[in-house]
């Protein structure tokens, strides 16, 4: 789960779930209805979920056991930016000092600390594995692409325009 700090001054990631065990996507879609509830019984008011827009049929198996289980939270794909632009943006994030995770995320903070990019490539070179940090990475990116350009902005201008 990733909030918006006001006026756009950053993004914090507030909780996690990490699932390794793929495969069974009633399993996944229990998870995750699992998860949203555990947000809104700690205090957050989840209103959005984006899934990678190459996974639909994921998407919408999410998007049905949300409102089966009376959620209040919109599952979308995500449209998402290229990955070099996303650890370009994550990069100034971090730079600007607008980007934080709650110290309860220890999965996320170890991906980051992981995170192995590609010089000049348009790639991580992370080992593709069951725990593998990449999918932490790109589910904390898709979370903040609704508010990026915005995000962007406030990191390199100091202001909203």
């Amino acid at each position: 789960l990733v909030g918006l700090k006001r006026n756009f001054k950053g993004i914090r990631v507030l909780e996690e779930e990490v699932i390794t065990e793929h495969g069974d996507p009633k399993l996944l879609q229990n998870q995750f209805v699992a998860f949203v509830k555990r947000c809104y019984s700690n205090g957050y008011l989840p209103k959005l979920a984006l899934y990678d827009n190459e996974q639909a049929t994921l998407g919408r198996g999410l998007e049905s056991a949300c409102l089966l289980a009376g959620l209040p939270i919109m599952v979308k794909p995500c449209k998402k930016d290229k990955i070099i632009e996303r650890i370009h943006q994550f990069q100034t994030l971090m730079g600007a000092y607008m980007f934080e995770t709650e110290r309860k995320c220890e999965k996320t903070i170890k991906a980051y600390k992981e995170a192995v990019w590609a010089e000049n490539k348009e790639e991580r070179l992370d080992i593709v594995s069951p725990t593998n940090p990449v999918d932490i990475l790109d589910s904390v990116e898709y979370a903040a692409q609704p508010w990026i350009k915005d995000l962007m902005t406030v990191a390199l201008y100091g202001d909203r325009k």
